[in-house]
């Protein structure tokens, strides 16, 4: 909105206004087409003007605060912290296979494996997100309620094996 009004000052009067004539048209301008424009939180101050550079992406610490500028850390954890994921999956493989070798009979539909679910709720751990027990439904086209109910027992399953995988991490506080 700020630029407008500079964009509408100049054009008025033909020059670059003040910071002064700038804050004082702005907010002439808001109070003349807003309700409440205090209420609004549209008016400005020649504080708040702040400075209206640009900042280059390819350096913003050249011209910038540097509150703006960051510098990019790589995860040091990232690699362990996969390898501990990478070990849950094998254990639920293993106890899929487990499962399928102790069944005695044949199932009237086809079980949800606990290591697709794992995958599926560690997809996006890096960015430290885990999917819901909805979202694992979802995710894995799951329609019947037995099914429905099988992704939350091994959900609960693969939440105790990570517990105990990253119990070290738990304990460092």
């Amino acid at each position: 909105m700020v630029k407008r009004s500079r964009e509408l000052f100049e054009a008025e009067h033909a020059r670059t206004p003040s910071d002064a004539e700038l804050v004082d048209f702005h907010n002439t301008r808001m109070y003349a087409t807003r309700k409440d424009a205090a209420r609004q939180s549209v008016l400005i101050t020649i504080r708040g003007l702040g400075s209206l550079r640009s900042i280059p992406l390819e350096d913003p610490s050249l011209f910038g605060e540097d509150r703006l500028a960051w510098t990019d850390v790589p995860d040091e954890g990232a690699s362990e912290r996969t390898a501990r994921i990478r070990s849950i999956v094998a254990e639920c493989a293993r106890r899929d296979a487990e499962r399928e070798a102790t069944r005695l009979r044949a199932p009237k539909r086809q079980p949800v494996p606990m290591a697709s679910v794992a995958r599926v709720f560690f997809a996006h751990h890096c960015e430290g997100e885990f999917p819901t027990r909805k979202e694992l439904v979802a995710e894995l086209g799951v329609t019947e309620p037995a099914s429905r109910r099988e992704i939350g027992s091994h959900l609960n399953e693969i939440l105790a094996i990570s517990r105990r995988q990253f119990a070290d991490y738990r304990n460092a506080d």
